[in-house]
């Protein structure tokens, strides 16, 4: 124990007495524009994941409120009552639940290839 205790001091001495000779042959200029590079595509990838989440956020509701203005529109624009009394709530009720399975299956489908890539990763490694 002692032997190792006194062998890691002993390189730790060394290396603190070749930090100049470290620092002189060192790449950190370069090890600073790799780090740079990698952020900026690490913050580049997630800023157009957030971009794809609002657009979708946003298109989903326009076309759930667009839906609307055109039932109502055309429900005021005809003569005759289109539309029962509950069947315009009936139908975003219906589209409500639509939309929350179709995002549950979307969700589950993004797992699934999350998971068959480590799969393939794994299979790959082996």
């Amino acid at each position: 124990k002692t032997k190792l205790f006194s062998g890691a001091e002993n390189l730790k001495s060394e290396a603190i007495k070749m930090v100049s000779t470290v620092k002189q042959f060192s790449q950190e200029e370069l090890h600073v524009r790799e780090q740079k590079v990698a952020e900026k595509s690490w913050l580049s990838c997630e800023r157009s994941l957030v971009l794809n989440r609002i657009q979708n956020e946003f298109a989903e509701h326009s076309f759930k409120y667009f839906l609307l203005a055109f039932m109502i529109a055309y429900e005021l624009s005809s003569s005759e009552s289109i539309f029962g009394p509950g069947d315009l709530m009936m139908f975003y009720i219906v589209y409500a639940n639509f939309q929350n399975q179709f995002m549950w299956m979307n969700h589950h489908i993004k797992l699934l290839e999350e998971d068959l890539s480590a799969v393939d990763n794994y299979v790959d490694f082996i």
